[in-house]
Protein backbone atom coordinates (compact mmCIF):
# COMPACT_ATOMS: atom_id res chain seq x y z
CA UNK A 1 0.00 0.00 0.00
CA UNK A 2 1.47 3.61 -1.11
CA UNK A 3 -0.02 6.66 0.98
CA UNK A 4 0.31 9.58 -1.66
CA UNK A 5 1.71 12.41 0.52
CA UNK A 6 0.97 16.13 -0.13
CA UNK A 7 -1.47 18.22 -2.29
CA UNK A 8 -5.14 17.85 -3.23
CA UNK A 9 -5.26 14.26 -3.26
CA UNK A 10 -3.32 13.56 -0.13
CA UNK A 11 -6.18 11.26 1.04
CA UNK A 12 -5.25 8.44 -2.12
CA UNK A 13 -3.59 5.54 -1.18
CA UNK A 14 -2.73 3.15 -4.47
CA UNK A 15 -3.37 -0.29 -3.20
CA UNK A 16 -3.81 -4.16 -4.93
CA UNK A 17 -8.29 -4.40 -6.02
CA UNK A 18 -9.27 -7.78 -4.34
CA UNK A 19 -12.69 -9.31 -3.98
CA UNK A 20 -15.70 -6.81 -4.44
CA UNK A 21 -13.45 -4.13 -5.42
CA UNK A 22 -12.50 -5.70 -8.67
CA UNK A 23 -16.51 -5.48 -9.55
CA UNK A 24 -16.92 -1.76 -8.43
CA UNK A 25 -13.62 -1.19 -11.01
CA UNK A 26 -15.72 -2.48 -13.55
CA UNK A 27 -17.92 0.45 -13.91
CA UNK A 28 -14.05 2.78 -14.51
CA UNK A 29 -12.70 0.39 -16.82
CA UNK A 30 -16.06 0.72 -19.21
CA UNK A 31 -15.16 4.28 -19.64
CA UNK A 32 -12.20 3.50 -21.17
CA UNK A 33 -13.88 0.10 -23.27
CA UNK A 34 -17.68 0.84 -23.11
CA UNK A 35 -18.44 -2.36 -24.62
CA UNK A 36 -16.43 -4.38 -22.08
CA UNK A 37 -18.92 -6.68 -20.30
CA UNK A 38 -19.06 -7.13 -16.81
CA UNK A 39 -17.68 -10.67 -17.04
CA UNK A 40 -14.93 -10.12 -19.90
CA UNK A 41 -13.59 -7.73 -17.26
CA UNK A 42 -13.05 -10.34 -14.54
CA UNK A 43 -11.69 -12.76 -16.82
CA UNK A 44 -9.33 -10.53 -17.93
CA UNK A 45 -8.02 -9.62 -14.68
CA UNK A 46 -8.37 -13.31 -13.81
CA UNK A 47 -5.97 -13.56 -16.90
CA UNK A 48 -3.60 -11.30 -15.71
CA UNK A 49 -3.33 -12.28 -12.23
CA UNK A 50 -2.61 -16.15 -13.22
CA UNK A 51 -1.16 -16.32 -16.80
CA UNK A 52 0.85 -12.97 -16.12
CA UNK A 53 2.03 -12.32 -12.74
CA UNK A 54 0.34 -8.61 -13.27
CA UNK A 55 -1.09 -6.83 -10.28
CA UNK A 56 -4.41 -4.80 -10.49
CA UNK A 57 -3.77 -1.55 -8.78
CA UNK A 58 -6.40 1.17 -7.40
CA UNK A 59 -5.94 4.91 -6.62
CA UNK A 60 -8.40 4.72 -3.85
CA UNK A 61 -9.36 7.24 -0.96
CA UNK A 62 -9.19 5.56 2.91
CA UNK A 63 -12.77 4.54 2.54
CA UNK A 64 -12.44 2.62 -0.94
CA UNK A 65 -13.42 5.14 -3.40
CA UNK A 66 -11.30 4.30 -6.61
CA UNK A 67 -10.24 7.30 -8.62
CA UNK A 68 -8.09 5.00 -10.72
CA UNK A 69 -7.07 1.77 -12.18
CA UNK A 70 -3.78 0.85 -13.27
CA UNK A 71 -2.17 -3.33 -13.84
CA UNK A 72 1.44 -3.72 -13.61
CA UNK A 73 4.38 -6.21 -13.51
CA UNK A 74 7.74 -6.34 -13.61
CA UNK A 75 9.67 -7.51 -16.26
CA UNK A 76 13.07 -7.92 -17.61
CA UNK A 77 14.05 -6.09 -20.90
CA UNK A 78 16.18 -7.00 -23.53
CA UNK A 79 19.25 -5.65 -21.92
CA UNK A 80 18.02 -7.28 -18.87
CA UNK A 81 17.26 -3.83 -17.56
CA UNK A 82 14.41 -4.18 -14.36
CA UNK A 83 11.34 -2.76 -15.76
CA UNK A 84 7.87 -1.87 -14.23
CA UNK A 85 5.39 -2.28 -17.17
CA UNK A 86 2.00 -0.43 -16.51
CA UNK A 87 -0.79 -1.15 -18.85
CA UNK A 88 -4.07 0.24 -19.21
CA UNK A 89 -4.69 3.55 -17.03
CA UNK A 90 -7.85 4.42 -16.66
CA UNK A 91 -8.47 7.74 -14.30
CA UNK A 92 -11.78 8.90 -12.99
CA UNK A 93 -13.18 11.65 -15.25
CA UNK A 94 -13.53 14.49 -12.84
CA UNK A 95 -12.11 18.35 -12.33
CA UNK A 96 -8.34 17.66 -10.71
CA UNK A 97 -8.12 14.50 -13.37
CA UNK A 98 -4.96 15.83 -14.32
CA UNK A 99 -3.84 16.08 -11.10
CA UNK A 100 -4.88 12.89 -10.70
CA UNK A 101 -3.10 11.29 -13.37
CA UNK A 102 0.46 13.34 -11.94
CA UNK A 103 -0.44 11.44 -8.64
CA UNK A 104 -0.90 8.09 -10.27
CA UNK A 105 2.73 8.20 -12.17
CA UNK A 106 4.32 9.47 -8.97
CA UNK A 107 3.22 6.71 -7.01
CA UNK A 108 3.93 4.01 -9.92
CA UNK A 109 7.51 5.53 -10.03
CA UNK A 110 7.59 4.99 -6.26
CA UNK A 111 6.87 1.62 -6.94
CA UNK A 112 9.31 0.66 -9.41
CA UNK A 113 12.03 2.35 -7.43
CA UNK A 114 10.84 -0.03 -4.47
CA UNK A 115 11.16 -2.93 -6.18
CA UNK A 116 14.63 -2.02 -7.88
CA UNK A 117 13.32 -1.21 -11.54
CA UNK A 118 15.26 1.15 -13.18
CA UNK A 119 12.67 1.65 -15.96
CA UNK A 120 8.78 2.14 -16.41
CA UNK A 121 7.20 1.52 -19.42
CA UNK A 122 3.56 2.29 -19.46
CA UNK A 123 1.18 1.63 -22.56
CA UNK A 124 -1.13 4.18 -22.95
CA UNK A 125 -4.59 2.82 -25.04
CA UNK A 126 -5.42 4.01 -28.69
CA UNK A 127 -8.36 6.11 -27.17
CA UNK A 128 -6.10 7.98 -25.47
CA UNK A 129 -4.09 9.69 -28.07
CA UNK A 130 -4.90 11.49 -31.23
CA UNK A 131 -5.59 9.86 -34.54
CA UNK A 132 -2.98 10.02 -37.27
CA UNK A 133 -0.27 8.30 -39.14
CA UNK A 134 2.18 5.77 -37.68
CA UNK A 135 5.36 7.74 -36.89
CA UNK A 136 7.95 4.93 -37.59
CA UNK A 137 8.03 3.11 -41.01
CA UNK A 138 8.31 -0.08 -39.65
CA UNK A 139 4.64 0.64 -38.01
CA UNK A 140 3.83 1.26 -41.47
CA UNK A 141 4.56 -1.71 -42.64
CA UNK A 142 2.67 -3.48 -40.54
CA UNK A 143 -0.24 -1.64 -41.37
CA UNK A 144 -0.11 -2.24 -44.39
CA UNK A 145 -0.11 -5.64 -44.07
CA UNK A 146 -3.31 -5.44 -42.28
CA UNK A 147 -1.97 -4.73 -38.58
CA UNK A 148 -3.84 -2.03 -36.67
CA UNK A 149 -2.31 0.32 -33.80
CA UNK A 150 -3.16 -1.51 -30.36
CA UNK A 151 -1.50 1.46 -28.20
CA UNK A 152 1.16 3.60 -27.78
CA UNK A 153 4.34 2.96 -24.84
CA UNK A 154 6.38 5.65 -23.36
CA UNK A 155 9.13 5.40 -21.39
CA UNK A 156 11.14 7.23 -18.37
CA UNK A 157 14.56 5.69 -17.67
CA UNK A 158 14.91 6.66 -13.45
CA UNK A 159 18.24 8.55 -12.22
CA UNK A 160 20.39 6.19 -10.29
CA UNK A 161 20.28 9.06 -7.58
CA UNK A 162 16.27 8.96 -7.75
CA UNK A 163 16.45 4.83 -6.86
CA UNK A 164 18.13 5.20 -3.49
Amino acid sequence: MHRVRGGALSNLIARPLTGNQIIQAFALAQGLYPTLSLQDWCRAVEHEWRQRGTELMSLQTVKGSIHALFFCREMEGLLHEATLQVDDIIVYDLPGRSRAMRTLLRVVEQMARERGCSIVDVTLPRARRGAGPAPHRFASSLAEAGYAEHGMRLRRSLEPAAMC
